[in-house]
């Protein structure tokens, strides 16, 4: 159980969120009076990108958090506010929001999982392979072959792009 922006929710392992519900006047039904404490789910939305989503009212403001950043603030110690901190969908998957596919990284860091990234290109009939780490361009030569080329960056890539 957290307490975020003055919502207490129950995040679980598996990725589902209940939000606390107090009962603010007699329900018609008898098995709820006033200040009853019941546990709803809370309600989450896929946005645009395929990133499951929770809204939070509190005090007269309407804020959206992503499901996997309330998960990471829950079991990883992310700092939610801090947007320097990235979750890593370890599968690629961004509504998997199991924490067994969850990590913490950094902006760069997250760029490294990328599944579509070739780091090599065909310049003047030659094939030229390159890799970014730590901010900077590495340049890892010129080969005549594209399986060279494709060879040498995945030799980089398991260098400087470990997690």
């Amino acid at each position: 159980i957290i307490t975020l922006h003055d919502n207490k929710l129950k995040v679980y392992r598996d990725g589902r969120i209940e939000r606390e519900h107090i009962y603010k006047h007699n329900a018609r039904s008898k098995l709820y009076k006033k200040g009853d404490i019941k546990w709803k789910p809370q309600n989450q939305y896929m946005n645009t990108r395929s990133y499951y989503s929770i809204v939070l009212s509190y005090n007269s403001i309407t804020k959206s958090f992503r499901t996997n950043r309330v998960m990471g603030y829950t079991f990883l110690g992310l700092d939610i506010d801090n947007l320097t901190q990235v979750i890593d969908h370890i599968d690629n998957n961004p509504a998997n929001n199991n924490l067994i596919n969850l990590r913490l990284t950094s902006l760069s860091g997250n760029q490294h999982n990328r599944k579509n990234t070739k780091g090599y290109s065909k310049r003047n009939n030659k094939w030229i392979s390159r890799i970014y780490a730590n901010g900077k361009k590495i340049h890892l030569g010129y080969y005549k072959t594209e399986a060279c080329a494709r060879f040498a960056y995945l030799t980089a890539k398991s260098h400087y792009h470990q997690f």
